[in-house]
């Protein structure tokens, strides 16, 4: 849990680091074989209507090419990691959401071990990083698309 004692801000603000674990619970990718631990180290300030949180935060995770399934490790980096939060009566605030989703908005869409990986071949599952494979694909049927190119509309 990533929280502040808002009795213990300084007018000049203090410094939060440390660890946490992240808990996405497979919300962002089956891809990914491991529950990483975020790092984060944020300046916590008060202002006049309440506290800034700014820092940055970053994990790392071991996850699987959806190209070539190769196992790999993957770093991502928040370094604009900037929140609000208006004073109420708590004498702690919870930021562990918050950091949380600074990284998750960050999770590639894909992942990849490489922009270059050229993957699996389709028809002799050789991995095409390590080893050329002699299926002779054309371009043409490489296309997942090509039955439908075929179609005479």
């Amino acid at each position: 849990m990533i929280s502040v004692l808002v009795s213990r801000i300084t007018p000049e603000g203090i410094l939060l680091e440390g660890e946490d674990k992240f808990n996405f619970n497979g919300d962002v990718s089956e891809n990914i074989l491991s529950a990483p631990l975020i790092k984060y180290k944020l300046r916590i300030s008060l202002i006049d209507n309440g506290i800034v949180a700014t820092g940055s935060a970053s994990t790392i995770i071991t996850c699987t090419c959806d190209r070539c399934t190769d196992v790999f490790d993957k770093t991502i980096i928040n370094n604009e990691i900037c929140h609000f939060y208006e004073k109420t009566n708590k004498n702690e605030i919870d930021l562990t959401d918050d950091i949380h989703e600074d990284i998750l908005i960050l999770f590639p869409h894909k992942l990849l071990c490489n922009d270059l990986c050229k993957g699996i071949c389709f028809k002799c599952g050789k991995k095409l990083n390590v080893e050329k494979c002699i299926c002779n694909i054309d371009s043409e049927d490489a296309s997942t698309w090509n039955s439908l190119n075929k179609l005479k509309l």
